[in-house]
């Protein structure tokens, strides 16, 4: 979860609360760090990545309720139960089930985000190659690109309905684009998977290196720039070089996709509405 959090905001300071127990002693639990949370204002945001499926918790709810404009983020259960507090008509409750063509909904009546049922969640930056998509994680990242965006001259509200209609919120689609001519840049140039790959995805395409980035000049008869850099560490030390190869041909493309999300919603924000660039991306 923290991951998730700090890939969306690498400046976060995150403060670790243990919750766990059973449901009558995560209950309390929850009650007492909470309460602790909101009167000693430790903290400017709240994740939860659990929850209690008793009765209706009233104790709880007032203390969410009185939370002094403390965005308090949780995960719903995994399992479809009702659980709190991300049931709460006073938490953002995140969970799975939307089947629009976005990564995710805002229901401002119930103050729930409703994320894509088939959307995947990539952990890449911890090397981890298969997607993720339990409740927990999809909140952490919601958490992160929140704490990163949300000031108090806004309503959470506000910004959750800016987002969804974002045009960073549209899921990218490859299949709808393999007839692009396509330029893309990878960190693996030989490797055979990495062609095969761009085989089964592209009908014309050529591979640069990262490391050309920098020192190579490309014709304009490209039409779909794809980054398919795997390794995090290697993506941060060219992440620039990545923006600003953008920027510099920003002309020469119809499309930008991202294959693995090592971009924040913050720095796609920033590419989107500064130099009017959309990096559309496959995953969460």
């Amino acid at each position: 979860m923290c991951a998730c959090i700090w890939l969306e905001n690498p400046e976060a300071e995150i403060v670790l609360y243990n919750i766990i127990g059973n449901q009558k002693h995560k209950g309390q639990l929850l009650f007492d760090s909470l309460l602790e949370i909101m009167t000693e204002r430790i903290v400017d945001m709240v994740n939860i990545s659990a929850g209690v499926e008793i009765g209706f918790p009233q104790e709880l709810y007032d203390i969410c309720q009185n939370n002094d404009r403390i965005p308090i983020v949780s995960a719903h259960a995994n399992n479809g139960k009702v659980s709190y507090p991300a049931s709460f008509d006073n938490v953002i409750g995140v969970k799975k089930g939307s089947t629009e063509p976005r990564f995710f909904i805002f229901d401002k009546y119930k103050n729930d985000l409703i994320i894509d049922e088939c959307a995947g969640l990539s952990v890449k930056q911890l090397d981890q190659e298969h997607l993720m998509r339990g409740n927990s994680l999809f909140a952490a990242t919601i958490t992160g690109i929140i704490s990163k965006l949300y000031n108090t001259d806004i309503l959470i509200s506000e910004l959750l309905c800016k987002m969804q209609d974002n045009m960073l919120n549209y899921k990218a689609n490859i299949t709808g684009n393999v007839n692009l001519k396509t330029l893309i840049i990878s960190n693996r140039i030989k490797d055979k998977q990495q062609l095969a790959f761009c085989e089964s995805c592209f009908e014309k395409y050529e591979i640069m290196d990262m490391n050309e980035m920098t020192c190579k000049n490309i014709s304009e008869n490209n039409e779909l720039l794809f980054i398919d850099i795997n390794d995090y560490m290697k993506f941060k030390e060219k992440k620039y070089d990545v923006i600003n190869f953008m920027k510099k041909y920003k002309n020469y493309f119809k499309k930008f996709f991202i294959r693995y999300p090592f971009l924040s919603y913050a720095e796609r924000q920033s590419l989107l509405i500064s130099d009017k660039i959309l990096v559309e991306q496959l995953y969460i």
